[in-house]
């Protein structure tokens, strides 16, 4: 007797922790300023490990210890905690700025990114690395992130947040999906493997 086939249901999609605004609607960010004592205890160790653990692709240089401002950042269930450091290349005669970013969802680490402005160069400012833990996955985390760092870029360098010009980037696929739904372009800029980088437009 032949058995009847079995049929594989969807699992239902994760609710959406962050939805784009409506068409026509400005996307608000309320950045404040705060303490590192103000930052939840899991989060200071992040912050701290980050300086003792991290190497920073193509930059001969550690990570100095977090001595600018410390922001916070919310909507909804995330809060974002944003900080940053000077970096100086000595090999390669250059220095920069790394603006580190961790989000969290009900006090429990979700993910986080870095980004760098090298200075004295005409180049924007970049996003190094993004990361989104499975837990929470699609569900908009990668694309908060993106757009909250955005919003740092025309706050503090009035230059938007452009994809990584390194050949390795582990982005691509969420820049590609910003470009889709027209939050993000492509643009003349050429990574070091010859393909086109990415600027975020809104």
């Amino acid at each position: 007797m032949k058995m009847p086939q079995m049929i594989k249901r969807p699992g239902k999609k994760p609710e959406r922790l962050y939805n784009y605004p409506e068409r026509g609607e400005e996307e608000t960010w309320d950045f404040e300023r705060i303490d590192i004592s103000q930052m939840p205890p899991d989060i200071q160790k992040e912050f701290e490990k980050a300086n003792k653990t991290t190497r920073l692709l193509n930059w001969d240089s550690p990570i100095p210890p977090w001595e600018e401002e410390k922001l916070e950042v919310r909507s909804g269930q995330i809060i974002s905690y944003i900080t940053a450091t000077t970096l100086s290349d000595t090999i390669n005669r250059r220095n920069g700025r790394l603006i580190y970013m961790l989000d969290t969802v009900g006090n429990k680490l979700a993910g986080g990114c870095y980004m760098l402005r090298e200075a004295g160069d005409e180049s924007p400012p970049y996003l190094g690395w993004t990361q989104t833990f499975d837990e929470y996955q699609h569900q908009g985390l990668g694309e908060r992130r993106l757009a909250l760092m955005n919003a740092y870029c025309k706050k503090v360098y009035d230059a938007h947040l452009h994809s990584s010009p390194n050949a390795y980037d582990n982005s691509k696929s969420l820049w590609d999906k910003l470009r889709r739904s027209r939050r993000a372009e492509r643009t003349r800029l050429l990574d070091k493997d010859g393909g086109q980088r990415f600027r975020f437009i809104k």
